[in-house]
């Protein structure tokens, strides 16, 4: 069953891949870059708004233990 904290857990890891695809497509010949790196920067963002709404219900969710 889904939990505010496993939830959180992919998509801190779901994050970090866009972020690493944002960093590569720089290295490939999508036209134009710029574009499809704020595309994937709409996905983080959106990603965060979600994080957010987790910590508001339960603020020590993602935090070290």
């Amino acid at each position: 069953m889904a939990s505010l904290e496993s939830i959180n857990e992919m998509l801190q890891v779901a994050a970090e891949k866009l972020d690493q695809a944002a960093n590569e497509i720089r290295d490939l010949p999508l036209d134009p870059p710029k574009k499809h790196i704020g595309r994937i920067g709409e996905a983080l963002g959106n990603i965060f708004q979600i994080q957010h709404e987790i910590f508001r219900l339960r603020p020590i969710c993602g935090q070290p233990s």
